[in-house]
């Protein structure tokens, strides 16, 4: 066995190459060939020679490797080999060899394709090696020029060789392999493979020799197709003859005597013509002899198309000899035993199915050797003594004559060699094949996907979630129980010495406390439970260097594993992991007494989780880089909003937002305890510093405070102390038609609680409701998130969802009854009368539309001619759809009548009305959860129609044949207050049992979607230099989303929220902040980007101006035009509007449009530079952008044209900015500014970012 030279130590690793093991290579790294097929004698003990051979590693745990001598644990196990008699396919490269087989011909060996194809495919692929893509337009050009010439193919390599002189290829040695070049190489294969080995001819373009099908069977044999007609061998004999007779001409005239290749060749000539009169069933070793001869002739072309047919620069041998035997078995690897282990049963020992699997191709081989043996010896008359023997064994296999028996026996061995490597090529019926190599390795139980990529990790807890309301969002509840479980490995030094030493005296059973101990030469130590005066002893040593063998080890600390603890960062995920919210870092909170996974209400988005019995995960990173990346990376307030569409991800849902509205509602009111209460319950518990408390907003008859007076409380604390306070503008969920209206009230909407106004962070106007506490954008919430950071956003959610929990427990109470839905006397008149209206007219309104019946025929006569149109031919989908859409249109009058007048005539109204204040504070529910308690269900659709009808004319059999009422078509004129029939029962479960079986079979494919989106785009990185790259260095966007900008970053760049960016300037533009950015961009660069940017308005301005009337220009017109008028044009658009590629298409007729496109880029380079220059009328050089030449990352003032035209506009809008205080310039600057601020961070991986923002809101779609 040959021993491993390692490279020296300062060897650096330049390139990765991958080949296959050619059959030499096989022999030199086995260790032994396996000969016998026998695997286990009758003792158990392994047979030598045979699969199990202690050469290829131990077989028991009691015994020695052979080869290396190392034990069953240890030994890394070593490959054997079996020698072949006749070769087999290679099942790997099987439909490559298929694929080359139909391109090749059978009788000259060469690939049916014109030379000129060939040596265009060569030289395209010798320019795509070095990365001169160009290059192979440029001869691709040529190539297409001089079919349409028709010229000789000496003048096609002559102009190929001129151009390759004037254009060489690099010089380098390199092979370029970036994901783009191996596209374009992949399209070049794709063509020549169409044209090489798909186009179906007749004729061998080389030796006119007729072309056969090929068919492959199974992956294990080749046939070529039936016979071909007499009258086309004929033809084909014909022209032989004259090519024979032109060759016998040439030998006569040179004098040369080769009549023994002259019989050859008729004896092949006979041969092929008898073989092309049947169906021909060809052998590996046919195919081996032809590739053979196919690879002298064709060497560079095959070379070029199958990579792996290259020699590798690294190899066992030096050179491949025989490249194309990569295709074929002559020598099998045989796996090391331990990755095939015995099996064991009532102590009995088996084969593993693998080696099974090597036993019968021993056995197969053997056998074959004895019939090519018995052959030999039938054809020599010699006998051997052993020929009775070899005649016993072969007597049972299947076939009458030798011949039959040795191909069935070959097709059963490549059988096994296929079901070696892939199990699902075996397709023998009856039998129970094991796995194969690729099952081993593929899919989601495969060894890469179960075993490498996917883990369980140590240190990690798992438990059913429950609800706190009462922690903050950042933070997570751990059970105690797993508090003293989970331990992290602090590392022991003077400053925390005291406090570990008190942690091992409480040892494993008390929190805090520690588990075990880590010396200095990584020894482990358990703290024993019980034995205090171990752990006593253990405490006292921590600074004491332990001493072994008289050294001082290398280690000059120890590590104590300490329970987890209020404040350490844990990593909280739950299964969908749909996105990258759903792996976010927590503080984790010990809770005593509790045994389950305690989480806010406001993260429940995030994870898309709730509290049905939902299980999530928690891991304790152990070291301090893993705990500093969770605390500034995957805190859960740096993913307050998301990377799909830069909306809030976190936010108060259902009671809370309940409270926050009924909190901030006018005339709410209360003491001053109950006002310090309140307070003290929001931040008070967790006061970082005074809480200045307002001053009451009624003083007589007695001090009261109202609920907008706590939440300014709230809003001032938490905010920074050095920074200005909120301004805001905006709208509240509620809307004014949710208000009993006042009659002949004037201006109601001025002032009203739906205007939310924050002056100096007072809320003096509006209502705290989902638009403003929930996951909304321009939320009080997301305001904080911007002007105060992530941190500020955090805490202000958590002090509002203490402050609403205790304003529910303790002051108004929320709870849904019968009266929230009851209707008054009239409102019920009203809906009975509407009712039975629909009942009687609405289905005959939808028939005389749809039939043109006349509208004062009677009930029988709509009947009867329903009945005799839906038994028609007429009676078609579409004459359906339109049925359906005139019933809806007359159901919709009557239903939007019933909803009106319910609603209006509620038994309780809005406020008091417990659900209206539900459903219109966006707690939870919609308008139509209410319609159908109270008015009714509606119309039920199955896929988008009504409920079809049965060939009977009913939907259901309660129904009268073709009758035409709405409740027949699934109208479903109940509420659920009222009851419904049985019939609108089945017509309702039906549309929601459409849902359940959409969602079961949707969720899957959207799965599957989601990983095929995340492995195509995981590679794409922005770079420093804001480029999207692939993880090969390929561009895949010269700047990230075209000007650089994260999208989570850029919400307050739009226009309609410069207001809120004007009234908080002092905010943004902190003084502080501004000048360091202005210091780091350098002050000098930005007067020339500004003045850049106004050159570019002035120049759109006036090419858009001109724009407009270069549509009134005929062609003669715009060539005249001079150099001044600055119209938006290049030489070549001048130029194409001259060629007629009208009469080049027709000219080509079947040939594609596109490649007319080509042939007109192709005359438009071979012009001279002089009528070049008459298409030059009209041009100009465009403005690049400023975000081209200025990085808008390092550049103050470096933005896109879209965000300036969105400042000018503002500008310009009269009045915007003279109501403010604000300066044009200042305003100018602000917005740089924030632009700024807002680009990407290098490094983010957009590419998986993309792929989850499409898979996550798919699969939730279809969940939800």
């Amino acid at each position: 066995m040959d021993t491993i030279n390692y490279y020296p130590s300062d060897t650096t690793i330049s390139g990765l190459l991958f080949s296959n093991y050619t059959s030499e290579e096989i022999r030199r790294l086995s260790v032994k060939e396996l000969t016998s097929s026998s695997a286990i004698d009758r003792l158990g003990a392994p047979i030598s020679g045979g699969p199990y051979d202690l050469a290829l590693g131990p077989f028991d745990k009691n015994d020695r490797c052979f080869t290396c001598g190392q034990g069953f644990v240890s030994c890394p196990g070593h490959l054997g080999h079996i020698s072949l008699v006749l070769p087999v396919y290679n099942p790997v490269f099987f439909r490559n060899l298929v694929n080359v087989l139909r391109g090749c011909c059978l009788h000259c060996h060469t690939i049916q394709c014109t030379n000129a194809e060939k040596y265009l495919f060569s030289m395209q692929m010798v320019y795509l090696k070095h990365g001169q893509t160009n290059e192979i337009d440029n001869i691709q050009s040529i190539y297409k020029t001089w079919v349409l010439e028709k010229k000789s193919l000496d003048t096609f390599y002559e102009q190929i060789n001129e151009h390759m002189k004037l254009n060489p290829a690099s010089s380098t040695k390199i092979e370029a392999t970036t994901k783009n070049l191996l596209a374009i190489r992949q399209q070049l294969i794709k063509e020549f493979e169409a044209r090489a080995f798909k186009t179906k001819k007749k004729f061998c373009p080389n030796c006119n020799a007729p072309v056969r099908a090929l068919r492959a069977d199974s992956h294990s044999k080749l046939f070529y197709s039936q016979g071909i007609s007499n009258k086309q061998i004929k033809a084909y004999q014909e022209r032989m003859s004259s090519v024979r007779q032109f060759s016998f001409d040439y030998r006569q005239s040179k004098k040369l005597n080769d009549d023994e290749d002259e019989s050859i060749i008729n004896d092949e000539e006979e041969m092929l013509t008898k073989m092309m009169s049947s169906q021909m069933y060809l052998t590996p070793l046919d195919v081996l002899k032809h590739l053979e001869k196919m690879w002298s002739n064709e060497k560079e072309v095959l070379a070029v198309y199958l990579a792996t047919l290259r020699s590798p620069h690294h190899s066992i041998t030096h050179v491949h000899n025989n490249p194309i035997s990569l295709f074929f078995f002559e020598v099998l690897p045989v796996l090391p035993s331990k990755f095939r282990p015995v099996l064991s049963f009532n102590d009995q020992k088996f084969e593993n199915p693998k080696t099974v699997r090597y036993s019968s191709i021993i056995q197969d081989n053997q056998l074959i050797k004895e019939l090519l043996l018995l052959k030999d010896q039938q054809t020599t008359d010699t006998l051997t003594p052993n020929a009775n023997r070899s005649s016993s064994l072969t007597n049972t296999l299947r076939g009458s004559t030798n011949e039959e028996k040795l191909n069935n026996l070959w097709l059963k061995m490549q059988i096994t060699v296929n079901s070696i490597f892939d199990s699902s090529l075996d397709n023998r019926s009856g039998t129970r094949v094991a796995k194969g190599i690729r099952q081993v390795i593929e899919k989601k139980e495969g060894l890469f996907r179960m075993h490498m990529m996917g883990k369980r990790v140590n240190y990690a807890g798992r438990s059913v979630i429950s609800p706190d309301p009462f922690i903050a969002i950042y933070e997570v509840g751990i059970p105690e129980i797993f508090a003293k479980k989970l331990t992290y490995p602090e590392l022991v030094t003077p400053h925390n010495v005291h406090e570990l030493r008190q942690l091992i005296l409480n040892g494993p059973d008390v929190h805090p406390g520690a588990n075990f101990v880590e010396l200095e030469d990584g020894t482990i130590r358990r703290l024993l439970p019980n034995n205090l005066s171990q752990r006593t002893a253990v405490a006292k040593l921590l600074l004491t260097r332990e001493k072994q063998h008289g050294n001082t080890t290398l280690m000059s600390t120890k590590k104590v594993y300490r329970h987890l603890r209020n404040g350490d960062y844990v990593l909280v995920n739950r299964q969908p992991t749909l996105h990258r919210p759903s792996i976010q870092a927590h503080m984790s909170r010990v809770l005593p007494g509790e045994k389950t996974l305690r989480l806010h209400y406001a993260q429940c988005k995030s994870y898309n989780a709730d509290f049905d019995g939902d299980e999530m995960n928690v891991h304790l990173p152990q070291n301090e880089l893993a705990r500093a990346e969770a605390a500034e990376l995957m805190i859960t307030y740096q993913h307050f909003l998301v990377s799909k569409d830069g909306t809030p991800l976190t936010g108060l849902i259902q009671d809370h937002v309940v409270a926050g509205t009924a909190l901030t509602i006018r005339d709410r009111f209360f003491e001053k305890t109950d006002y310090q209460q309140l307070v003290y319950s929001a931040i008070g518990s967790n006061s970082r510093k005074k809480i200045n408390l307002l001053p009451p907003c009624i003083w007589k008859p007695k001090q009261l405070w109202s609920g907008k007076q706590i939440i300014s409380t709230v809003l001032l604390y938490i905010q920074p102390s050095k920074e200005a306070p909120l301004n805001l503008d905006s709208k509240s969920k509620l809307s004014m038609k949710s208000w009993p209206s006042t009659p002949n009230a004037t201006n109601i909407d001025l002032m009203a609680d739906t205007d939310v106004i924050i002056r100096h962070g007072h809320l003096l106007s509006g209502l705290i409701d989902k638009a403003h506490c929930g996951a909304t954008l321009a939320s009080v919430v997301h305001c904080y998130y911007e002007l105060y950071g992530k941190r500020c956003a955090a805490d202000l959610i958590s002090a509002f969802s203490k402050l609403f929990t205790l304003f529910l427990q303790y002051y108004r109470g929320f709870t849904l009854g019968i009266e929230d839905v009851l209707l008054l006397p009239p409102g019920v008149s009203n809906r009975r009368q509407l009712i039975n209206q629909c009942r009687a007219h609405a289905g005959q309104k939808a028939l005389q539309k749809t039939f043109s019946i006349p509208e004062n025929s009677d009930q029988q006569v709509l009947d009867n001619e329903f009945a005799k149109a839906f038994c028609s031919k007429v009676f078609d989908e579409r004459t359906s759809k339109e049925m359906d859409l005139n019933y809806k249109t007359s159901i919709d009058e009557y239903q939007n009548q019933i909803i009106k007048k319910c609603m209006s005539n509620l038994f309780k109204q809005f406020p008091d009305n417990n659900l209206q204040f539900l459903i219109q504070s966006g707690a939870k529910g919609s308008s139509v959860n209410a319609i159908q308690m109270s008015c009714l269900l509606g119309q039920q659709e199955l896929e988008g129609k009504r409920p079809p009808m049965m060939p009977s004319g009913r939907t259901l059999p309660s129904f009268r044949p073709y009758e035409c009422s709405p409740r027949s078509g699934g109208f479903v004129d109940g509420s659920f207050l009222s009851g419904i029939r049985p019939q609108e029962y089945f017509f309702h479960c039906m549309a929601g049992r459409e849902g359940l079986i959409d969602t079961a079979v949707k969720t899957a494919r959207i799965g599957y979607l989601q990983r095929c989106l995340m492995k195509h785009l995981e590679g794409l990185v922005v770079n420093y230099d804001l480029t999207v790259r692939d993880s090969d260095g390929s561009v895949v966007q010269f700047q990230y989303g075209e000007d650089g900008l994260a999208v989570e970053k850029c919400t307050y760049l739009k226009e309609a929220y410069y207001p809120f960016l004007i009234a908080n300037q002092s905010t943004i533009l902190r003084e502080n902040e501004y000048s360091r950015i202005v210091d780091m961009c350098g002050s000098t660069k930005e007067k020339p980007i500004l003045k850049t940017l106004k050159k570019i308005r002035a120049w759109r301005k006036k090419t858009r101006d001109l724009a407009d009337d270069d549509n009134n220009l005929n062609d003669s017109t715009r060539l005249k035009i001079s150099d001044e008028t600055k119209i938006r044009m290049t030489p070549f658009i001048n130029y194409s509007r001259f060629f007629d590629l009208h009469t080049l298409t027709n000219s080509l007729k079947s040939k594609d449009i596109n490649e007319a496109r080509s042939i007109m880029v192709q005359t438009w380079r071979n012009l001279s530079d002089d009528k070049r220059q008459q298409y030059n009328h009209g041009v100009v050089k465009f403005y690049s952008p400023v975000t081209q030449n200025y990085l808008p990352a390092s550049n103050l003032g470096a933005i896109t044209e879209r965000l300036d035209d969105l400042i000018r506009s503002y500008i310009n809008t009269q009045g915007k900015l003279d109501r403010t205080n604000m300066d044009k310039r200042l305003f100018e600057k602000m917005v740089h500014f924030k632009s700024l601020k807002s680009c990407i961070d290098p490094g983010e991986s957009v590419g998986i970012l993309a792929a989850q923002s499409i898979g996550e809101p798919s699969t939730q779609m279809t969940l939800n």
